[in-house]
């Protein structure tokens, strides 16, 4: 941390606008949502997790990474993940189509 990584030469250092102290306060949080028992909506927010791990955000990665096989050896979630995309779709097919 503090180590220079890079020096930019602008053309026009005037036009640059210097950061200013964020002053304010951060909105308070809500309650926890919780996860769902469903597979395909833990390995949802297992992924999301793993993501914001690759962004920089802190989590705990063995926990993440567990959560994430888990959910991945399940053999529920390719039906899961199935049936809650076709109940997006479900309202626009033909009923007879719906029906089988």
């Amino acid at each position: 941390a503090g180590e220079l990584i890079a020096r930019l030469d602008l053309d026009d250092p005037s036009a640059v606008r210097k950061a200013e102290l964020f002053h304010g306060s951060f909105p308070i949080l809500g309650p926890p949502t919780a996860i769902s028992g469903k597979v395909h909506q833990r390995c949802a927010a297992s992924l999301n997790a793993a993501c914001m791990i690759l962004a920089g955000y802190e989590h705990n990665i063995d926990e993440v990474i567990q959560n994430l096989l888990n959910c991945l050896d399940s053999p529920e979630l390719p039906f899961l993940q199935w049936q809650e995309c076709l109940s997006v779709l479900a309202t626009r097919l033909p009923k007879d189509l719906r029906n089988e």
